[in-house]
């Protein structure tokens, strides 16, 4: 990938599960812009290290528009806090190759 590509993910998480939004590279950066969450599914999303998680929000809704920086080391988790899977996705750009 070149810088402005763009990355897009899309995965079924089952409750209780969560997706992480992380390059597999060590030195990649990522710029995700949008996450989608299905109307009426709550879920949390957290600012995430291997060892640490900072809850950042409880959403029942899509965040669109939004910034959020990811290294392989500094990434967004996404947790379905619901009962059921639901369908999670996400985009944005490299910023860093």
């Amino acid at each position: 990938m070149t810088i402005g590509d763009v990355i897009s993910g899309m995965s079924t998480v089952l409750s209780t599960q969560s997706l992480s939004v992380q390059p597999i590279s060590g030195t990649s950066q990522w710029t995700i812009h949008n996450i989608y969450i299905p109307q009426f599914s709550t879920c949390e999303i957290y600012r995430s290290t291997s060892a640490d998680d900072i809850l950042i929000l409880t959403t029942s809704q899509s965040l669109l528009s939004y910034t959020f920086h990811c290294t392989n080391t500094y990434y967004i988790k996404i947790k379905n806090i619901g009962t059921g899977s639901v369908v999670i996705g996400y985009d944005g750009v490299t910023a860093k190759e």
